[in-house]
């Protein structure tokens, strides 16, 4: 057989068992408790009634037929009352409704968990070429090919990204992974396609995650300061020149709004508030730096992610022995810029990166590609392969486990008491609601969606 045929077959059975995992976690309807759908739903539900040129092609989170400037929390707020949700660049906004509208698909939630998975296999699909490319020549191909292929897919927080959270975080996940390989594969074969798909991913991420920023910082470091051949320092200039334009782009955009003063106020707020590094009453739940149980969470995080891949790579490490390094395969620049980056983003937004446990998922990117680059680095006796193989298997099952255990438990009773009280709310056409025993802060959003109101707590004196 072909190495290419088996490639493909390997590669349906990966495809096949995702999706035979991720088809009972469909729902329908958007649960209370899901927050990055019910705002996506929002912005998209709004853009549908008035295209979403009204709102500058920006996150609105304001129903236009409900009370404006009333919102259970004010971020960047037009001069007509209009409220947008500024935390993430619009990308993701926008490549889904482009998708939904171009495919002509209802506005429901389990569009959004179709579009996420379909993300998630085209990520698949990019990782088995890469790995084909790099493997094809290798004595063990088919259980390097089928064994790091599902590592990929060995962390909770990855499935959970792309089966619940259709936002920046999963279309920057694929923009971040996507971009790491196309710059690995022009390293091996300097194809003008690569250098034009890296652009293209360079200026997608750009507009999706403000990860783009540390990818250009880190970028900025290698140019001044480690030695490059031109082509290569050419090419380096070129991505992050890129990466600055389209942020200068997204920052025109949200300027657009309110103007420049309201939109770096806003956005200050919000950095300030996931950093974590101004104190429990500027930080959001007050998850701060000085304080020990934010720092249990984010180690906490890091393991959900990323401790079966890293007991892989500690295991690849003891089997391989230093006279069989080869070199010249390594490339040392893609796996630091991969985690400089990481680190850097989760050192910026400390607090963020403890508190959400889809924030970890940015771990994995790292750390998988080391564990490509070692695979090709060393040699491996045939043995060795077989405990590996063996042991990528429990890594994924591990990583499938680890999500079976954060995916979200709906609670049907009070799902279908929010609902009513939701029922009620657009029938009376409220823009208030009084704070019950049984409601959580966040219920208001869910309740807002659900009704179409824009609606805030009401305040005890009222």
């Amino acid at each position: 057989m072909k190495k290419h045929v088996g490639a493909i077959l390997l590669y349906i059975i990966t495809v096949a068992t995702s999706f035979f995992l991720f088809l009972p976690n469909i729902q329908k309807d958007v649960p209370y408790s899901n927050v990055g759908n019910i705002f996506m739903l929002t912005t998209l539900s709004i853009w549908y009634q008035a295209g979403p040129s009204t709102y500058h092609w920006s996150p609105v989170q304001t129903f236009p037929e409900a009370k404006k400037g009333n919102h259970y929390y004010k971020r960047l707020e037009d001069k007509r009352g209009n409220n947008y949700y500024i935390s993430h660049p619009p990308g993701a906004f926008v490549f889904t409704f482009i998708t939904i509208k171009l495919l002509s698909l209802p506005l429901v939630h389990a569009t959004l968990q179709y579009i996420d998975f379909t993300l998630f296999l085209l990520l698949l699909t990019l990782i088995a070429f890469w790995l084909y490319k790099k493997f094809r020549a290798a004595e063990n191909f088919y259980f390097l090919f089928f064994s790091l292929l599902i590592i990929s897919l060995a962390s909770g927080p990855v499935w959970y990204l792309f089966t619940y959270h259709l936002f920046a975080e999963s279309w920057g996940f694929f923009f971040f992974l996507g971009w790491l390989l196309w710059l690995d594969l022009w390293e091996n074969d300097r194809k003008k396609i690569y250098v034009i798909l890296l652009y293209v991913f360079s200026a997608l991420l750009a507009y999706t995650d403000w990860m783009g920023l540390c990818l250009v910082a880190v970028g900025f470091y290698y140019v001044i300061f480690s030695k490059m051949e031109k082509k290569q320092r050419l090419l380096w200039v070129g991505w992050m020149l890129t990466m600055v334009l389209v942020y200068a782009g997204v920052v025109l955009q949200y300027v657009s709004i309110a103007g420049i003063e309201k939109f770096g106020r806003a956005l200050l707020i919000r950095f300030v508030e996931r950093s974590g590094y101004f104190g429990a009453d500027y930080t959001d739940m007050g998850y701060h730096v000085g304080r020990l149980e934010t720092w249990k969470l984010f180690l906490l995080n890091f393991w959900h992610a990323a401790a079966g891949p890293l007991l892989l790579l500690i295991l690849l490490v003891l089997m391989s022995r230093k006279k069989d390094v080869n070199k010249s395969d390594y490339r040392e620049k893609i796996i630091s810029i991969a985690w400089m980056s990481v680190v850097l983003y989760s050192l910026v937004l400390f607090s963020a990166t403890a508190t959400h446990y889809i924030y970890a998922a940015k771990w994995i990117v790292p750390l998988f590609v080391t564990i490509v680059f070692w695979v090709a680095k060393v040699r491996l006796e045939k043995k060795a392969f077989y405990i590996f193989s063996f042991f990528a298997w429990l890594v994924f099952s591990w990583g499938y486990y680890d999500f079976l255990r954060h995916k979200p438990q709906i609670d049907l009773a009070k799902q279908a008491k929010l609902n009513s009280v939701a029922e009620v709310v657009g029938v009376q056409k409220l823009d208030t609601l009084k704070f019950l025993p049984f409601y959580e802060e966040r219920d208001i959003i869910y309740l807002s969606w659900r009704s179409k109101r824009n609606l805030v707590w009401k305040k005890d004196s009222e």
